[in-house]
């Protein structure tokens, strides 16, 4: 009986285990996805655009085509519908980056690889975004898979090892410009081998080829109008030196203006680039959950520091993406978890040795520290919160009743893709008070995102002369409104059998 569980229990190495329990965690996600995310219902509503209309028509919509043009390909090649694609690749994607990086950990310190397992199935910084369907998920896992090729070439060398690195990161790019930071860690990565000879030789290699691959994309891209021209020229402007500075005045004096004292004022800029970085590092830390504790203990700072140079290729790309960041906030003025989590993924193999020096010298109070990540790790994929089963019910009356002709929408763009018409970005309902009668009058109908005994929608509704044709509720008591001129009551009523 042991010779015979002994294969078992072999076969369950820290890797292997990651990726079972990532692919179980992110089917629970979603079969707990009632609806798609607006960001999923964009990339699937462009997919059938480049399926049904070709690649010109949907970059037309959107200037990053990579994921729908993905989901697109192997819609055709598999019949399996856009959605289904975009789950399955969203699954496989962070199964494999999760699997990846629990290697790294292991070729390390194997003794770390177990808690790496917990740590990377259970931070909420990507894992709550399992259920979505988003390019994050393409982008995180063929970043990793590059920085554990470069790992792997560190040691074992090989021309062609090197390009396969390069290889991934424009995969990569494939779903997310942002990913051309991985190109400039390595860069900094391999600098310091210049002073020799051989350092010198590994590095032309390693960069000669992708740099004039590179240098002949630019110049066909700046020469033409490829479908990327736009978004190159947005990333560029931003990192243009002028741009900065400007962006970041304008910024300061945004804050400044809303300062009541003088010297306060003339400080704002320093107020902003220190706050911006305290942000950062405050919603870095939210994000690791309980794990952040192994930060503030001794023993894990130990720990952390003497496997800092092992991982100083993630370290590069922790910072460099971090000031990218910061440009992207100064340019944007805004800033989500969804692009900060990149962060934490980037510290998981640190943050797993940190946590293993922390249950080392803390048996005990690892043990709360392991169930609280296992309850985290359930919260991550498991929502109990209503979920928006009105829009699917909204859409699929409106299929059956109506064609898209005549429709305005005002709410949610997934009422109109749940109605087979297609993804859109909608106004929200209080353009409604501003919109022209004459609009009003030649609308068939008008679906809005609110409740029924909204005094303002009611007041609306009377002065316009508008009834309630249909309405859609979730348990929550959220809705979904579908009103019209009187004699299109009649004229549904005529309808019904």
């Amino acid at each position: 009986m042991l010779e015979m569980m002994m294969p078992l229990r072999q076969w369950f190495t820290p890797q292997r285990v990651t990726l079972l329990g990532s692919l179980i965690l992110s089917l629970v996600a979603y079969m707990g996805a009632v609806t798609i995310t607006k960001d999923g219902a964009l990339y699937a509503d462009i997919a059938r655009t480049i399926t049904d209309d070709g690649l010109s028509a949907g970059a037309a919509r959107f200037n990053w085509v990579g994921f729908s043009l993905l989901l697109s390909v192997v819609h055709q090649l598999t019949g399996l519908s856009i959605e289904a694609v975009a789950y399955l690749s969203g699954a496989l994607f962070v199964a494999g980056a999760c699997a990846l990086l629990v290697d790294i950990i292991a070729r390390y310190k194997l003794q770390a690889a177990w808690w790496g397992v917990l740590v990377v199935l259970s931070i909420p910084a990507f894992n709550t975004f399992r259920g979505d369907v988003i390019r994050e998920h393409g982008f995180w896992f063929f970043s990793v898979l590059a920085l554990w090729l470069a790992l792997d070439w560190q040691v074992r060398g090989g021309f062609w090892r090197g390009q396969l690195v390069h290889a991934a990161i424009a995969m990569a790019i494939f779903f997310r410009l942002e990913a051309l930071v991985l190109e400039a860690a390595l860069v900094l990565w391999l600098a310091p081998g210049l002073r020799s000879r051989e350092g010198a030789r590994k590095f032309i290699g390693f960069f000669g080829g992708p740099l004039l691959l590179g240098i002949a994309l630019l110049l066909l891209v700046l020469a033409s109008d490829l479908l990327l021209r736009k978004r190159l020229d947005h990333y560029l402007g931003m990192l243009n030196p002028m741009q900065i500075q400007q962006d970041f005045q304008a910024l300061s004096q945004q804050f400044a203006d809303s300062l009541k004292r003088k010297y306060s004022r003339d400080d704002a800029g320093v107020i902003i680039l220190f706050g911006l970085i305290g942000l950062i590092l405050i919603s870095f830390i939210k994000l690791l959950g309980p794990f952040a504790v192994t930060l503030f203990t001794r023993a894990g700072r130990q720990q952390g520091v003497a496997a800092l140079p092992n991982f100083r290729l993630f370290a590069l790309t922790f910072g460099i993406y971090a000031l990218v960041l910061l440009l992207f906030f100064f340019h944007m003025q805004f800033i989500n978890s969804r692009y900060l989590s990149f962060l934490n993924l980037l510290a998981v193999p640190l943050v797993a040795v940190m946590t293993y020096g922390f249950a080392v010298r803390h048996p005990k109070w690892s043990r709360v520290l392991f169930v609280l990540a296992t309850l985290m790790m359930l919260d991550n994929v498991i929502s109990l919160s209503a979920k928006k089963t009105h829009f699917i019910e909204a859409g699929e009356w409106l299929a059956e009743h109506h064609t898209s002709e005549g429709v305005l929408f005002f709410g949610d763009g997934r009422i109109r893709y749940y109605a087979g018409w297609g993804y859109l970005k909608t106004p929200q309902p209080a353009k409604l008070l501003k919109l022209e009668s004459t609009k009003i009058n030649s609308a068939k109908i008008i679906v809005i995102e609110a409740e029924p005994d909204e005094k303002w929608l009611i007041d609306w509704l009377e002065r316009e002369g508008l009834v309630q044709i249909a309405a859609f509720s979730n348990r929550k008591g959220e809705s979904v409104q579908i009103v019209g001129h009187k004699s299109q009551l009649q004229w549904m009523d005529e309808q019904e059998p």
